[in-house]
């Protein structure tokens, strides 16, 4: 429940800083919601060419406290899962991507797109894979347990179904710097991230309500 707050936070900071500049107008001032990806902020410099030191500092620490806190709780999660061993086995495939994508988020942060621009671009292009994988078996599991309220599955369901349609429409993408194709591209990367902050932190309010329950 931390995570979506800190990293409100910390993003907002990070955008207010920002060097200025975009992929198809590095002439703009400060950053673009519509028109700037989430990443421009970890760059050395942005598109302007101005040093981009403040913002890429609060980008790096938001998107590695991210990674960071995500892995205990996933691992402590795992608790809530254990009526049956398909449940118990759903539920620690669905960690072990998890992991995965916490990992992927502090390479992100390590890894400014401007200077390591193919190790970026692999942490960045793994992240959806194991994203979605892990929603779709906690999901599974969550619908096994008999305990766990269903409505929590359903929120990974509609969780999953925005990050395929992001998937999709990457994949179709042709990343040219026409306004149109780029509004929509960085749009669907804001709705998705916000959507999962929204989505961890009903998650997160979830277990803390079951846990109290069992105490």
């Amino acid at each position: 429940m931390i995570i979506p707050i800190q990293y409100t936070i910390f993003i907002s900071v990070s955008m207010f800083f920002y060097a200025g500049g975009s992929l198809n107008n590095p002439d703009a001032q400060g950053y673009s919601f519509w028109t700037n990806f989430l990443s421009d902020l970890g760059r050395t410099r942005g598109y302007s060419g101005k040093p981009n030191t403040i913002s890429s500092i609060f980008f790096t620490i938001v998107y590695s406290l991210f990674g960071i806190l995500l892995i205990p709780f996933l691992i402590a999660v795992t608790h809530f899962f254990e009526e049956n061993q398909d449940e118990k086995r759903l539920s620690k495939l669905g960690t072990v991507f998890g992991i995965f994508s916490a990992i992927t988020l502090i390479g992100i942060a390590f890894t400014p797109w401007d200077i390591y621009t193919v190790a970026h671009g692999i942490f960045a292009g793994i992240q959806p894979i194991v994203v979605v994988l892990s929603l779709v078996f906690y999901s599974i599991a969550m619908l096994h347990n008999k305990k766990y309220p269903n409505r929590y599955a359903f929120t990974f369901l509609v969780l999953t179904g925005i990050w395929m349609i992001s998937i999709i429409i990457s994949l179709l993408a042709t990343y040219d710097t026409a306004l149109g194709d780029l509004v929509i591209i960085v749009t669907l990367q804001k709705i998705t991230t916000f959507s999962s902050l929204i989505c961890l932190f009903i998650q997160g309010y979830g277990a803390w309500m079951l846990e109290k329950s069992e105490t």
